[in-house]
């Protein structure tokens, strides 16, 4: 596990900061930290021209609006075939255009003597590609080739690229084209954008066996602003169905892995407006707890913590939810969190406790938060007439609060057990 991150000037979770209402989504947008994310972000966005500028970003409700306008985007459908190149510069522009118009008789000259590309495999490079033998050559083809040559497979390949991802032979070569030296920054960026533009194909290649492998090296590779940001407009509209799969909930552990913190932020605060559905869905309970393991101590995951400590009620009784109740309490060891998460359940400790799943939840609790906060559980349970139906369980806590009088006097929290067990055990 990574070390919890101290920073003077940024809280990791500011609704744990005084003032704050523990009830209340916090407005991360006004976090410092976020601010000056979002403001290089929008910068770069609009940079690129992918988006509109209708408001004006300067002023108090910037953050605000530039959130909006991040989510707008995301939302406007997916790109054209060519958009991400053409808005790195002129000279992708040049690029683009090129490998569009391949395949009329002036790009001949790409194929002849001395080239990577013979003849006989002018229009079967898609053939190649999903055969056995056959895609090894054509992967040293992109290792080995010259730019326009490269340029060449592109045109042949890239309206098949989705029908690639998933081919048992065909991924390699798709994953080729972003771990080869001699592929340029345009060509890698032509190849984004013919992936990414449709939103659909993009979601069946995240949740396949072999896709989920092409889309995971491609966020893994791509480490530019502008590439981290194409992918992010691309993967947040569906980042709650990829979550909730085997396979697709992978893409998005590597998006927290390999973002930018500012980029992964909008990812994490997506499963943080759905984290009721995400965590109580048996592969999305696993995706939240890998990503914060991932992110653990930075303040991207702020909204997402908050949410589940809000819904500990809730999650706690469910069969996938409280194993995300039971990530934070056990493995995060934030003090300040685990205390709001037993501020939350109280009241409901009786029925937690004889409940199959939040049982764990009660547990952990009792096991890893500081004795004071403890004492509010057992003193619920050992007043309450209810817990104690279930037995002779009273009498047998009752008999070991006592057995441990001399540790328990030391402190203001085991006092307040020591008299609550004092007074059930003279009843009993």
């Amino acid at each position: 596990m990574a070390q919890f991150l101290n920073h003077d000037d940024v809280h990791p979770y500011p609704f744990l900061q005084e003032n704050q209402n523990p009830t209340t989504v916090t407005n991360y947008q006004y976090h410092p930290y976020y601010n000056v994310g979002m403001q290089n972000l929008v910068s770069r966005m609009e940079g690129l021209s992918l988006m509109s500028n209708p408001y004006n970003t300067s002023g108090d409700h910037s953050d605000r609006l530039l959130q909006e306008r991040l989510i707008t985007v995301s939302d406007s459908g997916g790109y054209s075939n060519d958009v991400i190149p053409k808005r790195i510069h002129n000279e992708t522009r040049h690029h683009i255009n090129v490998i569009n118009s391949i395949g009329s008789t002036s790009t001949s000259a790409n194929i002849g003597h001395g080239s990577v590309i013979a003849p006989y495999m002018r229009g079967r490079l898609v053939s190649m590609a999903m055969d056995k033998s056959e895609c090894l050559s054509l992967q040293q083809m992109i290792e080995e080739g010259t730019t326009g040559e490269i340029n060449t497979i592109i045109s042949e390949l890239k309206n098949h690229l989705h029908l690639l991802i998933i081919h048992p032979y065909g991924n390699y070569v798709v994953q080729k084209f972003f771990q080869a030296s001699n592929v340029t920054t345009v060509q890698v960026y032509a190849i984004l954008s013919f992936i990414i533009r449709d939103t659909q194909k993009l979601k069946d290649a995240c949740i396949d066996h072999n896709g989920t492998r092409v889309i995971q090296k491609i966020v893994e590779s791509v480490q530019t602003q502008e590439g981290m940001l194409a992918i992010l407009c691309a993967i947040r509209p569906i980042t709650v169905p990829l979550v909730k799969t085997d396979k697709g909930r992978y893409v998005i552990q590597q998006c927290v892995m390999h973002f930018q913190p500012v980029y992964k932020k909008v990812i994490l605060d997506e499963m943080a407006r759905n984290c009721l559905d995400i965590a109580r869905n048996e592969f999305g309970c696993r995706a939240i707890q890998k990503c914060l393991d991932i992110a653990e101590g930075e303040a991207a995951t702020s909204q997402l913590v908050e949410e589940i400590v809000s819904k500990a009620v809730i999650l706690a009784q469910d069969p996938f939810g409280n194993y995300v109740v039971q990530f934070v309490i056990q493995e995060m060891k934030v003090v300040a969190v685990n205390e709001m998460i037993i501020s939350r359940l109280q009241g409901y400790y009786v029925a937690l406790s004889m409940n199959k799943y939040a049982s764990n939840v009660v547990e952990k609790l009792l096991q890893f938060s500081n004795p004071v906060d403890t004492a509010i559980i057992v003193v619920e349970l050992v007043y309450s007439p209810e817990f104690f139906n279930v037995g002779p369980l009273q009498k047998r806590l009752c008999k070991t609060i006592l057995s441990r009088r001399r540790d328990l006097e030391s402190n203001v929290g085991g006092k307040m057990v020591l008299k609550a067990a004092e007074k059930s055990s003279f009843h009993v």
